[in-house]
């Protein structure tokens, strides 16, 4: 599959190099969604939308980008990211020799050490979940690829230009936490299908579920958790979030499709992660500190409110003759 080989290849290069530019201070928060067509494995001109503010709170509002028409042009990609940091993306194509990416970058550097002492750091995030989907074909790829790091920038004043946080520009520096998951779901040239996940780099198990028969592998809802190491008092951190889709045919199919998240209703939980901090004298049978303890309910609130949401919506359903028998 030349579309994905390319893609992943790519990556290897940017990861396995580790050393971007020399590191400067950088500011608030950027958010970009990009989406690509590929004819023959080679990309064409790239649709970007993007969004920067000094801080969260400056972001006023979301963005999305999109290109082509499923079923009518044979092909569709979409990626969305709200002003509160969730995102959404899609991909959809069924000709040959087509391919389609979204991609949603996230980076923020508001996180600073503000206690006065060091303190040990862990990132909590969930991952909304989604699907891929080959639906009767050959030579078919569908691919998803999920990268979460963080940064010590030390004790660095924060920058408000726009020009200090270029896309894709990492700090000079060793990435005090690294969180990566990929995933590839593929019908060869006889159509068996296959799923394999974190075939080409070292990657956390996040539940992906394959169904052979059904040629879909389900993403679950879940929550993840990432070490960031030692925050000394007035370090900032730097975090990086990317999440790439495509889906690739260079035989025939009836489709393929990939999801994650809903970009058209974008009600998810944020991409950036909660940050917890602990101080290092704390012994783990103590109770935290009030202002420890505020961060790490704070860090639970999120998962726990989806789960309160979903509860809800399951219980407005109406219930079913059996269900009210049951109930009374």
């Amino acid at each position: 599959m030349k579309l994905l080989s390319n893609v992943l290849y790519s990556l290897v290069i940017v990861l396995g190099s580790g050393l971007f530019m020399p590191d400067v201070a950088r500011a608030g928060v950027l958010q970009a969604v990009v989406v690509k067509l590929a004819v023959d494995g080679v990309f064409g001109t790239p649709v970007r939308e993007e969004v920067f503010g000094a801080t969260s709170s400056d972001i006023k509002d979301g963005i999305l980008a999109q290109i082509g028409a499923f079923p009518t042009l044979g092909f569709r990609a979409v990626s969305s990211a709200s002003q509160f940091g969730s995102v959404g993306l899609s991909g959809a194509v069924f000709p040959r020799g087509i391919g389609v990416q979204s991609s949603v970058f996230v980076a923020s550097d508001e996180f600073t050490n503000v206690t006065g002492a060091p303190q040990r750091a862990t990132a909590n995030f969930v991952i909304d979940g989604g699907s891929l989907f080959i639906e009767a074909g050959r030579d078919v790829q569908a691919s998803y690829f999920l990268h979460l790091t963080a940064w010590n920038l030390g004790n660095v004043p924060i920058r408000t230009e726009r020009s200090r946080f270029p896309p894709l520009v990492r700090p000079s520096l060793i990435a005090t936490g690294e969180f990566i998951t990929s995933g590839v779901l593929e019908a060869d040239a006889s159509g068996n299908l296959s799923f394999t996940p974190n075939q080409f780099l070292p990657g956390r198990d996040i539940g992906a579920v394959f169904d052979p028969l059904g040629g879909r592998v389900e993403i679950p809802l879940s929550l993840q958790s990432l070490e960031l190491g030692i925050l000394a008092p007035g370090d900032r951190l730097f975090l990086d979030y990317e999440l790439e889709l495509t889906a690739d045919v260079q035989g025939r199919s009836e489709g393929a499709f990939v999801r994650f998240s809903d970009p058209f209703n974008l009600s998810g939980s944020p991409a950036l992660p909660t940050i917890v901090l602990q101080p290092l004298e704390l012994p783990s049978n103590t109770v935290p500190e009030p202002s420890t303890f505020a961060l790490i309910v704070a860090s639970a609130l999120v998962p726990l409110g989806l789960g309160l949401r979903r509860r809800i919506r399951a219980d407005m359903r109406p219930r079913t003759s059996n269900e009210r028998r049951h109930h009374d």
